[in-house]
């Protein structure tokens, strides 16, 4: 009797102890789980805590470079434009010279000798107009493009000046294309402003008129801006703040 208990008890022994090792295991693998997931969550916090700081350090050198790019700008504007643009303004009666001359600056960087831009999406379109197999863009019709070759319709789908004007605009002006390449250009193209979006102006709505002038609509209730730059409006404010400060600091030096 005595020896069955014993043989009982070494069986119960071997049992208990390997069900000991399956836990013991069992516990090493969730220590070693926990510790990977621990790790990973570690890893992860100091990623992003790497990420965090390099964006600060870049906003910081980037709002330093935005001002002196700001302070470059407007001055290469009145340097180049300056008394054209408000020459111009003063004939059409349209005080906005702060307005244009920050759109000089997004539009061509206030060069003196802009660039032209064709766009193909336009010209393609321009051309299903023409061909009939479009009813309109932008208001033109088919009968307003007729007769018009490949090589005219690449010139109006080509964006001109200072303030890249599209070429088509000018069948709306009733001006020959010729007078947007010429130094009247400017003033056929803040005309064109006053006549497409100067009731905006006019209210001071700098932004509907910015995002008008680079999609052809005004800003959307709900929409995010639809501008090829998304901060092009948010530029465009900066540069009129700066030009009216820099008006005001210059009325101030003028004062006995």
């Amino acid at each position: 009797m005595g020896a069955k208990n014993f043989a009982f008890l070494r069986q119960d022994s071997a049992l208990l102890g390997t069900h000991l090792g399956d836990l013991a295991r069992q516990g090493r693998f969730i220590y070693t789980l926990m510790r990977f997931f621990f790790n990973l969550v570690f890893a992860i916090f100091l990623i992003f805590g790497c990420y965090q700081g390099y964006l600060w350090w870049k906003n910081r050198n980037s709002i330093v470079l935005d001002l002196m790019n700001v302070r470059f700008a407007t001055r290469k504007v009145e340097r180049n434009y300056g008394k054209e643009v408000e020459a111009i303004c003063k004939e059409l009666d349209f005080p906005h010279q702060s307005y244009f001359k920050a759109l000089i600056i997004l539009e061509s960087s206030a060069d003196k000798k802009p660039k032209t831009r064709y766009e193909a999406h336009v010209f393609e379109r321009l051309k299903a107009v023409r061909d009939g197999e479009m009813e309109s863009y932008n208001h033109l019709k088919q009968a307003d493009l007729e007769g018009f070759s490949n090589r005219e319709l690449t010139e109006l789908a080509t964006s001109w000046g200072p303030l890249q004007l599209m070429g088509y605009h000018t069948l709306k002006l009733k001006i020959p294309l010729s007078e947007l390449k010429s130094e009247r250009g400017l003033a056929h193209s803040i005309k064109w402003c006053k006549k497409t979006y100067g009731n905006y102006l006019t209210k001071n709505d700098y932004e509907n008129a910015f995002h008008i002038h680079n999609t052809g609509k005004p800003l959307g209730w709900f929409s995010k801006p639809q501008t090829h730059d998304p901060y092009y409006i948010f530029k465009g404010l900066r540069y009129i703040n700066a030009l009216e400060r820099q008006i005001e600091a210059h009325a101030r030096a003028e004062k006995p």
